[in-house]
């Protein structure tokens, strides 16, 4: 396992960090490599992630200083050194405030100074703490106060002066409170970052499980094909190649459209893998630095979060035998049947109100529109107790008035460990009147569903997986 010490280095000048700044995407570097970087490009880029930043008005030293690789760079750098005070003896401590090296003697003389107890000092022979690091923070305004208060409309930390002054017609609130709050935040930041990794990584597993089912399905149908056109004569072979070469493009097009589903979701695994780095490095920061990161942090985690996997629309393509006879060649091997399939994930906010709908979006199979609704309401046939219900329906439409015939699966998630074992309702349906027709009722009570121990709920929303064949009638 690689110890703190080795990423003690400034990437740029390959030297033990001077004055550690943070960019935007929470890498560190040397204030002064940074500040020549746009002194000679006029331009701040990562050079670890590439990722291009906006110069602060007053330049590198405005960013974010890394407290914690300071510390510890500076210990590093000062390990065998002799005490600044007396220049004697070998030094064993280390005051930030004084930018002192202290040997034990001048230590205590130092402590006994009261306007030294306040100070910072570490020692140069033990591991440095991120509380030891992080014990005091001052206002950068007034820099003789410390930070004791956290205003609630600027998101920042502040002191008593500037609460009075700059602050003093907006809301604030204790700095150890704000901090705790933060820190929770954090927590259900990480939480919700972890959740949608495992959905990123369950959706992968299942296009490449797509994937290997399509092929073997394409394969099994030309099979079929290949045996029927082994049974009739010569005169069919050319529509069995144009068949087979139906069954090819259509797998082809399927995988393509897997392989662009899986590319993205992919893309947004990268991003919750760079995003969980930036966490990890927070973590470490003082809550008065954690603050200025959280609002850019939730609207990342947000973005990844609330990335809907797209629809899928797939045309699976069925080889229907015919009974042989030579008053056609169509009729003669065969046609292709085509059911028309769509898959999507949506996501309903979990505080519903009594009796009223709400609705998914529209998902286009082919001709049809599917929409999954959700509603809630009081079962008042168990009287006199009525039960609180929770119903899921659907409803499908095309473009004529004849009946449609579906296969329909619903899947409500359940979340956290285990989540793969959700609540499912399946089976086939007929819609007589298109566009205008209920699914499942009583799909399940709402006590089951905020039940904490059944997961069905969580970050306040349900999560559902909705799955939808509709056969189309060969022409």
């Amino acid at each position: 396992m690689e110890s703190d010490d080795d990423h003690l280095e400034c990437a740029i000048c390959l030297e033990i960090f001077t004055k550690p700044k943070f960019l935007p995407c929470y890498h560190t570097f040397c204030l002064g490599c940074l500040d020549q970087m746009i002194k000679t490009t006029n331009r701040l880029t990562c050079p670890q992630c590439r990722q291009v930043h906006k110069i602060p008005p007053g330049g590198a030293s405005e960013l974010t200083t890394n407290f914690f690789v300071d510390g510890k760079s500076e210990q590093k750098r000062r390990q065998g050194s002799n005490c600044d005070s007396c220049e004697k003896r070998d030094a064993k401590w280390f005051c930030t405030d004084c930018e002192q090296n202290l040997c034990d003697n001048c230590k205590t003389t130092h402590d006994s100074f009261p306007v030294c107890k306040d100070h910072c000092v570490h020692s140069l022979n033990e591991e440095i703490s991120l509380e030891s690091v992080n014990q005091h923070r001052y206002c950068k305004k007034h820099s003789k106060d410390k930070l004791v208060f956290y205003c609630v409309n600027c998101s920042k930390p502040i002191c008593m002066k500037c609460k009075n002054t700059s602050h003093g017609n907006h809301d604030a609130e204790d700095l150890d409170d704000a901090t705790e709050k933060i820190k929770v935040d954090l927590g259900n930041l990480q939480d919700k970052l972890l959740f949608a990794q495992n959905n990123l990584e369950q959706e992968i597993a299942k296009c490449e499980e797509s994937k290997i089912e399509r092929k073997k399905r394409s394969e099994e149908q030309c099979q079929k094909i290949d045996q029927k056109a082994m049974e009739i004569m010569q005169t069919v072979q050319l529509m069995q190649c144009r068949l087979k070469k139906s069954v090819t493009d259509n797998l082809e097009t399927e995988l393509g459209d897997l392989t662009t589903v899986m590319e993205m979701l992919k893309g947004s695994r990268k991003d919750a893998l760079v995003v969980a780095e930036r966490i990890g490095v927070i973590q470490k920061l003082h809550a008065v630095d954690m603050m200025g990161s959280i609002p850019l942090l939730t609207e990342d985690i947000n973005a990844i979060y609330n990335k809907r996997i797209p629809s899928r629309y797939i045309k699976n393509i069925d080889f229907n035998t015919t009974e042989a006879t030579p008053l056609a060649v169509d009729d003669l091997l065969g046609k292709l049947n085509r059911t028309h399939i769509g898959k999507f994930q949506e996501r309903f906010n979990a505080d519903l109100k009594l009796r009223k709908h709400y609705w998914s979006h529209v998902c286009k199979i082919g001709n049809h529109s599917f929409r999954l609704r959700v509603k809630i309401w009081r079962d008042h046939r168990n009287r006199p107790h009525p039960v609180q219900q929770f119903g899921v329906f659907c409803s499908i439409g095309n473009r004529d008035r004849t009946p449609v015939d579906i296969f329909l699966q619903v899947q409500l998630l359940r979340h956290g460990p285990g989540h793969g074992d959700a609540m499912t309702k399946e089976g086939p349906f007929t819609f007589k009147r298109p566009g205008n027709s209920d699914g499942w009722k009583r799909f399940i009570t709402w006590d089951q569903i905020n039940n904490p121990e059944e997961r069905f709920v969580s970050f306040g929303e349900m999560i559902f997986n909705i799955f939808i064949a509709v056969e189309e009638t060969p022409q």
